[in-house]
C-alpha cells in the first residue's frame, strides 16, 4: 500500500479571535482556576476547593490558597480571613495584623475598622492599632470617618481616622462620607455635612433609610423593590428590581419588566440594555453581558465591543479580565493595541518513519511520526503543546504519550515532537486517521490537523 511519505501544511494559527467583533482581542495567557477576580495592583484573587489565594501577573501562584476570604489589595496590603477571625498580610503573605479581628472593614485613608469581643479599634497599615471610645458603638469606616452612635442616647456622629470625635453624636441617622460629606437626619430633616460639620440643608421627597454611592446619588429600598435618588437627593420615581452600586459614574439597575439599564448620578437614563440576559457593572469603560448563555463585553455607548462567545466573563482590572471558554478553557484577555505583537503557532510538515521505510506500518512494526511546528509571530509561544487523538480505532496498534510538551518558542523558532508506535499480530490493513490540535498559553484559540496513514501487510 503507498502513500504520500511527507505532507506539508501551511495552516498559521493565531492569537486573534476569528470573531466578527469591533476589536481584536489577545489571550495573554492561560489559567486553570475557575474563580478569579478582577486584578488589583498586580494581584487577582483565585479561589480552589473552596479557599483563596493570590496570582501574580504572569498567572503563577504568589499565595497558595489557604485563606477562607481575601480581599483586593489596597497599598500593597490584603485583608484575610482565616480561622474565622480577620487579619492583614502584604504582598509576600507576611501577617502585618494577625487574625484576631471579629470584623475588619475596607482600609481607607490607610487605616480601617476592627472590632475584638465588642471593643472597637482603629487599624493601621503599619501594623499599629488604637483602641476607641467605649462611650460610642462604632457603625462603619469610610471615606477617612468613621460612623458611630452613642451608647447613651442613640444619636449618630463621626469621628476622624485618628478616633477623634469630629462631629457630635446629636443626629437621628446618617450615610457614610463619600467624596468628603455624609448626609444626616435631625428632628425630620435632612442636611449635607462635611468633615468638619458645616451643613447645609437639603430638601428631600423621602424619610427611609438609604444608601449612598461615591458621588452622591444612592437609593432606598421599598418592600422588595428599589429606588434611586440623584445626587441631589431627589427620589426617581421609577422602581427596580436591582440596584447595583456606581461604578464609573453609572448605576446598573434592572427595571421592573426585567431590561437592565444603566443610570448617570442624576438618576437620568443613561444607556438602555435590550436582549440581554444579564449584565456587570463598568470597569475600564468595558462591562460584561450574557446573551444566549453565553458572555461579551459592551463599552459604554451599549456597542457590543467582544462577541458573546464565553461560558463565563469577569470584570476588567489592570487591563485585562477573566474568561471561560466553550471549550472550558480558561484564561486572561486584552485588547490589543494597534501595534500589538501576537504570537503565531505554525505546522510546517508532518512526516511518517517505520523500519521498513516504506510508508506503511506492518504487524510487529515501531514507527514515529513527527511533526514540526514554528512560531511565525512577533511575540514567544508559551506553553506550546500538541495532542494526538485517534480518529480511528485500529486492534494492534499503540501510540504512546498522546500529548506532548513543546515549551517556548520564540519568534522565528521552531521545534520538533514525536510520537512513537508499535503493533502487533492483531493489526489490520486499513488506513489509520489520527488527528493533531496544537495549542499554547498564549493563544486564544486552536488549529487541528488531520493526518491519515496506511498500516497492515
Amino acid at each position: 500500500m503507498k502513500r504520500l511519505g511527507v505532507v506539508t501544511l501551511l495552516l498559521i494559527l493565531c492569537s486573534l479571535s476569528s470573531f466578527s467583533q469591533d476589536v481584536n482581542i489577545k489571550w495573554v495567557r492561560n489559567v486553570s482556576f475557575k474563580t478569579i477576580r478582577p486584578y488589583s495592583e498586580g494581584m487577582a484573587a483565585y479561589s480552589e476547593r473552596g479557599k483563596w489565594g493570590f496570582i501574580g501577573e504572569s498567572g503563577d501562584v504568589v499565595l497558595y490558597h489557604k485563606y477562607d476570604e481575601v480581599r483586593d489589595f489596597y497599598n500593597e496590603h490584603s485583608v484575610v480571613r482565616e480561622g474565622g477571625k480577620y487579619g492583614v498580610i502584604d504582598k509576600s503573605g507576611k501577617y502585618v495584623h494577625e487574625c484576631v479581628f471579629d470584623t475588619l472593614s475596607a482600609f481607607s485613608d490607610n487605616v480601617a475598622f476592627g472590632v475584638i469581643d465588642n471593643k472597637g479599634y482603629y487599624v493601621y497599615l503599619s501594623g499599629k492599632t488604637k483602641e476607641l471610645n467605649a462611650k460610642y458603638e462604632y457603625l462603619s469606616y469610610s471615606g477617612g470617618m468613621i460612623k458611630i452612635k452613642s451608647v447613651k442616647n442613640g444619636k449618630v456622629g463621626y469621628a476622624d481616622k485618628k478616633g477623634v470625635v469630629r462631629i457630635d453624636t446629636r443626629y437621628d441617622a446618617g450615610t457614610d462620607f463619600k467624596n468628603g460629606k455624609a448626609v444626616v437626619l435631625r428632628k425630620g430633616k435632612w442636611y449635607s455635612i462635611n468633615e468638619k460639620g458645616d451643613k447645609s440643608r437639603v430638601k428631600t421627597n423621602f424619610s427611609q433609610p438609604h444608601e449612598m454611592f461615591d458621588g452622591g446619588a444612592g437609593y432606598i429600598k421599598v418592600g422588595d423593590k428599589y429606588k434611586v435618588f440623584n445626587q441631589s437627593l431627589k427620589l426617581c420615581a421609577e422602581e427596580y428590581s436591582e440596584v447595583s452600586p456606581i461604578s464609573e459614574g453609572l448605576i446598573r439597575v434592572k427595571d421592573l419588566s426585567g431590561n437592565y439599564k444603566y443610570l448617570n448620578g442624576n438618576g437620568k437614563v443613561a444607556l438602555s440594555l435590550s436582549g440581554y440576559e444579564d449584565c456587570g457593572s463598568f470597569r475600564e469603560g468595558k462591562a460584561w453581558v450574557k446573551k444566549g448563555g453565553k458572555y461579551g463585553y459592551i463599552d459604554d455607548k451599549g456597542k457590543l465591543i467582544i462577541d458573546a462567545s464565553f461560558s463565563y466573563a469577569g470584570d476588567f482590572g489592570n487591563g485585562v479580565a477573566h474568561v471561560i471558554k466553550m471549550d472550558d478553557k480558561g484564561g486572561f484577555i486584552k485588547i490589543a493595541d494597534k501595534d500589538e505583537p501576537f504570537a503565531k503557532i505554525k505546522v510546517v510538515n508532518i512526516t511518517l518513519a517505520d523500519e521498513n521505510k516504506n510508508n506503511n506500518v506492518e504487524v510487529g512494526e515501531k514507527f514515529r511520526i513527527k511533526i514540526s511546528l514554528s512560531n511565525s509571530g512577533e511575540e514567544i509561544l508559551i506553553g506550546a503543546a500538541v495532542d494526538l487523538k485517534l480518529d480511528t480505532d485500529v486492534m494492534g496498534l499503540n501510540i504512546e504519550n498522546l500529548h506532548r510538551k513543546v515549551g517556548s518558542i520564540p519568534p522565528g523558532g521552531t521545534r520538533v515532537v514525536y510520537f512513537s508506535g508499535t503493533t502487533n499480530a492483531n493489526l489490520p490493513t486499513t488506513k489509520v486517521q489520527v488527528t493533531f490540535t496544537m495549542l499554547a498559553d498564549n493563544v486564544l484559540t486552536q488549529t487541528t490537523v488531520p493526518f491519515t496513514f496506511s498500516v497492515g501487510n
